[in-house]
């Protein structure tokens, strides 16, 4: 039924049994268990690793995007299978929305993991589509020294630099150009380790890293290029995080939505804190 599919490269589940069932036999994939693990492989030679976790909570991403040249034909057998699809204020009676040119559906599995059917679009904007960038900007009521301050002591970082649901652990910050860093995120989601190198540093105004994303399971995600710049304005300081590199439309949005919460998380930091923080590195 699916002839491609966009990915993340793992995910957790509550019930292995149920799920085994519904990606083997409901969605018609090739899936195998070896001890506990599920292995889903996909036709164009990429897998995804599925391992049972006691305290699941489901993924606040879209775990898997199936790309199919007719949407409304597949959510007809879908449907026929006992599927059900998502309703939103932007849906059609069918529950299918018209995103930026192409049309998507969305449905849970038995463990409440999202997923989404898309209609194929041109090969042009599929190269638009992975080749896509994350970019997110947050007005902050502090001055630039000290929003800059955040980004480069450990002790700050980890007080705002995650997203919801998530905490973080700084295990290294070599701040210099060349230096490396290495971030744990963790949480319900499982376990993210961030590793790169400072391309880029100046001072108050801009900082440009290397960044590579391995996810649970030690499996990697993505390799992007991150710029950060800082801006002065009468009420605060603009930050601009741009992200690119990306090679799936899943780590766009969940990168997005990742920055978002995080700087509303460096926003109520400098709330809280405000007239407590010094810019001495």
């Amino acid at each position: 039924m699916f002839k491609n599919t966009k990915a993340f490269s793992s995910f957790s589940v509550n019930d292995i049994a149920k799920t085994k069932q519904f990606y083997g036999e409901t969605l018609g994939l090739n899936i195998t268990e070896d001890k506990g693990l599920l292995t889903i492989q996909l036709e164009g030679g990429g897998r995804i690793l599925v391992y049972l976790k006691k305290d699941h909570l489901p993924a606040s991403f879209t775990i898997l995007n199936f790309s199919v040249s007719d949407i409304k034909k597949t959510l007809k057998d879908l449907v026929a299978k006992g599927i059900s699809f998502e309703r939103y204020a932007n849906t059609d009676q069918l529950g299918i929305s018209h995103n930026e040119g192409s049309l998507i559906a969305w449905f849970k599995d038995p463990s409440g993991n999202f997923l989404s059917v898309v209609e194929d679009v041109r090969i042009e904007d599929k190269v638009a589509l992975v080749k896509g960038k994350v970019e997110v900007t947050k007005l902050i009521s502090s001055g630039r020294e000290n929003i800059f301050t955040a980004w480069i002591r450990p002790d700050l970082l980890e007080k705002w630099y995650y997203p919801e649901g998530m905490k973080l652990v700084v295990e290294t910050l070599e701040y210099r150009v060349g230096g490396k860093f290495r971030y744990k995120n963790f949480g319900n989601e499982g376990e993210f380790i961030s590793t790169g190198t400072f391309k880029e540093i100046i001072p108050n105004e801009k900082l440009e890293y290397f960044v590579k994303v391995n996810g649970p399971g030690d499996i990697a995600l993505y390799d992007t290029i991150l710029r950060v710049e800082f801006r002065s304005l009468n009420n605060g300081t603009e930050i601009n995080v741009t992200q690119t590199g990306f090679t799936e439309q899943n780590g766009i949005n969940s990168c997005k939505r990742g920055w978002t919460e995080s700087l509303e998380n460096l926003s109520k930091l400098f709330s809280s804190m405000r007239g407590q923080l010094g810019v001495t590195i």
